[in-house]
């Protein structure tokens, strides 16, 4: 059985087989996440001519430095974290379990420091104003980026958990969304965004979001990052907004925690709106630095790469 594992995951596979493979592990963010990890690796590895499983810890450093050159310590972090585990699911000696990947490691946590510049916020503000703008188009573009800015504003949901959202997981009728075994109400204007989308793209099954071709045929597959990142970027062009004011799939959470607290939201219930393990981001958000520092402080662990 293992044997057979090494070699289907020598090449890329699609989410079914990930999902048999972890479902009973991991949510379904978690396993995209992973995936998207491994397809990196075996992509980097086909391009330099080596193999990645089993890798070497020389391969997984070499990866890693390859990464580094565009990705955040965090995202690094995630990749050594993968890439152990497909290891581990096939029985074999964890390339990222060595002091050489733990020093490599904190090294780049110490020139990353500062990567994680706060994204800008997107605010109801900025919300209106493209439904008002755009509420009307029947641009099948138009239709998938207001439903997608009004969702991850109004749920505070992550980009993983976005592109990770199936169409079964909305019911119209009780205006809800399920993922994560949890449920979040959606306002009219939302659940009416969701559905007009799904309508407009004929979805009937598989992924909420997905791709839009040139010629406005809708994809299979879910979109991608570097799609999210587009529709924000145009978020920032629809909107006239300086060049240096530069939205993110981070910003609507950024957005929303601000405006929850000048309704007069509390941190900690600005922590569990937005499913936050500590208060320590929303504090963040908010420009509270002692605050989030301290947080960051309790969940910190002893080994810190």
């Amino acid at each position: 059985m293992t044997t057979l594992i090494i070699k289907q995951l020598r090449v890329q596979q699609d989410i079914n087989y990930w999902n048999a493979l972890l479902a009973a592990e991991y949510s379904a963010r978690s396993i995209v996440s992973i995936k998207r990890d491994w397809e990196h690796f075996c992509d980097f590895g086909f391009q330099a001519g080596i193999n990645v499983l089993p890798a070497t810890t020389d391969t997984l450093i070499r990866f890693i430095d390859r990464m580094a050159r565009e990705r955040k310590y965090a995202t690094l972090r995630r990749y050594v974290i993968s890439i152990n585990r497909v290891h581990q699911l096939c029985s074999l000696p964890q390339p990222g379990n060595s002091s050489q990947v733990d020093l490599v490691m904190a090294k780049f946590r110490i020139d990353k420091k500062d990567d994680h510049i706060q994204a800008d916020a997107f605010r109801r503000h900025h919300l209106d104003k493209l439904q008002l703008q755009l509420g009307q188009s029947e641009r099948l573009k138009d239709i998938r980026d207001l439903a997608i800015w009004t969702l991850m504003f109004e749920c505070m949901i992550k980009r993983g958990e976005l592109l990770a959202l199936d169409v079964q997981d909305f019911d119209y009728d009780a205006k809800l969304l399920t993922f994560d075994d949890e449920q979040f109400q959606l306002s009219d204007d939302c659940n009416e965004r969701l559905q007009t989308w799904i309508s407009a793209g004929a979805l009937v099954s598989g992924p909420l979001f997905r791709a839009i071709d040139r010629h406005g045929n809708v994809s299979e597959p879910p979109i991608d990052p570097s799609g999210i990142y587009r529709v924000f970027r145009r978020a920032n062009e629809e909107l006239g907004l300086p060049k240096h004011v530069k939205f993110s799939g981070q910003s609507p959470r950024v957005g929303a925690a601000k405006d929850l607290s000048e309704e007069g939201s509390s941190i900690n219930e600005i922590q569990h709106a937005g499913r936050w393990r500590s208060a320590a981001m929303p504090a963040q958000y908010l420009g509270k630095k002692e605050s989030s520092e301290q947080e960051k402080a309790k969940y910190r662990k002893k080994k810190q790469w």
